[in-house]
């Protein structure tokens, strides 16, 4: 997870909330490490979303204006037209897109940081 929204750029706000989010995610792949190592008849996998959402910052555009109070969708204003090429629905809120980029990339890793310790793909392939 990140809070890495559109239309934020990487304000200092944000960027203590995703060093919190970081050390997170750092534990939880200790953790991940130590299930598969506990439980033998289980494989546990961590995505990371926060990784995959930051390798598409080009892409970081919302498909509506956003509040810059708030960072939500401006009741008053239209959408964009095409919502199948925009990530965010606002400066949070991730679109159907976004999520398939999460879905194929924990199944077949495009970076080695992707997943932990492997893919799915591998985890398919026992």
């Amino acid at each position: 997870m990140s809070l890495c929204g559109s239309g934020t750029k990487g304000s200092a706000c944000v960027d203590t909330i995703n060093n919190a989010v970081g050390l997170f995610n750092d534990g939880l792949k200790t953790l991940v490490a130590q299930l598969n190592k506990n439980i033998i008849d289980a494989t546990f996998i961590f995505i990371n979303s926060a990784g995959i959402s930051s390798s598409t910052s080009s892409l970081d555009v919302p498909c509506c204006k956003v509040s810059s109070i708030t960072g939500i969708c401006i009741p008053v204003e239209k959408p964009c037209s095409n919502r199948s090429q925009y990530l965010f629905w606002d400066a949070f809120h991730p679109t159907e897109i976004l999520y398939e980029l999460y879905a194929g990339r924990g199944y077949k890793a495009e970076s080695p940081s992707d997943a932990h310790p492997s893919d799915i793909s591998h985890l398919a392939q026992i």
